[in-house]
């Protein structure tokens, strides 16, 4: 998990070691729904369309909300990557 700099706000960071911040209910929101499009290890997506999924896989109200989706998408997954959960390979991201 990222690390908290208030309630309000999480702090990610890439394998390489940058960070950004965002708020937690983005982070929140966009993890899950990452972790429900790569349920399993050996799953994978293509890593151009994998914002597009998110988006279609949020509620329409928390999707509208979030200015920049694919930015956003791209720091959680990143995020992921760097706990271990995930990983990009060439144009797929892999559930490991």
């Amino acid at each position: 998990m990222p690390k908290a700099v208030t309630e309000k706000i999480v702090e990610c960071r890439s394998p390489r070691g940058r960070t950004t911040r965002m708020e937690r209910w983005y982070y929140e929101a966009i993890r899950k729904a990452l972790l429900e499009i790569l349920p399993e290890s050996g799953v994978c997506a293509e890593l151009y369309e994998l914002h597009l999924r998110v988006r279609d896989h949020l509620d329409v109200v928390t999707r509208d909300s979030i200015e920049s989706l694919a930015w956003h998408v791209a720091w959680v997954r990143l995020d992921l990557d760097a706990e271990g959960v995930m990983a990009r390979d060439a144009a797929l991201v892999i559930r490991l």
